[in-house]
């Protein structure tokens, strides 16, 4: 009898505590305010403010004043997709069209933000339909 105790609380355990060493949650930064850096082919830096709500995403250049808008799509919890909707500036719009991005959540900073990788489904007749420029980078969480 105690054997079969003990078996259960050891698989009661188990289930309770166990967790994928990779596993995170992410809905936290389903929306809110959020800020990165965006390195622009001018070997320049450029903050850019995010307000990502339950559809869309709302971007803003601090430098450019350029405005952005995609949809938003949750793939799963630490997965998004971006599709490009609308921007400011026609030479944005033109380098944008027919663009939808894949997104990871692959690290937590705790109370900071997270690390992301990009997937860049470049849609566009520049690139070919596969093409997928690959980088990563930081999101840093906006607290009110």
């Amino acid at each position: 009898m105690k054997f079969v105790i003990v078996l259960t609380f050891l698989f009661i355990s188990k289930i309770a505590f166990s967790q994928k060493a990779d596993s995170i949650s992410c809905t936290e930064y389903h929306v809110g305010k959020f800020a990165y850096i965006d390195s622009t082919s001018d070997s320049t830096f450029d903050v850019i403010l995010v307000d990502r709500q339950k559809k869309y995403q709302f971007e803003t250049n601090i430098k450019t004043n350029e405005k952005a808008t995609y949809r938003i799509k949750w793939v799963s919890d630490c997965v998004y997709e971006l599709e490009f909707v609308y921007a400011s500036t026609k030479s944005y719009r033109k380098g944008m069209n027919n663009r939808k991005d894949k997104i990871t959540i692959f690290k937590k900073i705790k109370n900071l933000g997270y690390n992301y990788r990009n997937e860049c489904g470049c849609l566009n007749a520049n690139v070919t339909r596969n093409a997928t420029n690959a980088y990563e980078g930081f999101m840093r969480k906006i607290k009110k």
